[in-house]
């Protein structure tokens, strides 16, 4: 009973923690709507490639590629993400460097 009231006060610190600081509710925010979006797409994207009869690796695969796009989509329009980098591989790097090549920036044209 003692334990369940100081879980229960617990709580309830937290929540007015919570519902005073803006910038943790923004992460909070970020951090659902990611988990959310990949999920969605992730399930999407898997159902879809299993209905085409393809094998269970392969529409585990093609989940997992279109959630991790839906993530950075995610992440690269989030005003808590406008500072931070994203790390590109060597790959991608020669490739930038190709005129014909896409270049992806965040919102506004930044880099």
């Amino acid at each position: 009973m003692n334990f369940g009231r100081c879980m229960a006060g617990g709580l309830v610190k937290l929540y007015q923690v919570v519902r005073q600081d803006r910038e943790l509710q923004a992460w909070i925010k970020l951090l659902l709507s990611t988990f959310y979006s990949g999920l969605v797409t992730f399930m999407t994207a898997t159902g879809t490639a299993g209905l085409a009869h393809d094998s269970p690796f392969i529409s585990v695969c093609y989940g997992l590629l279109a959630s991790s796009g839906a993530i950075v989509a995610v992440l690269m329009r989030a005003p808590q993400t406008r500072g931070m980098f994203f790390r590109v591989s060597v790959a991608a790097t020669k490739a930038s460097t190709d005129p014909d090549s896409m270049t992806i920036t965040g919102p506004g044209g930044a880099n």
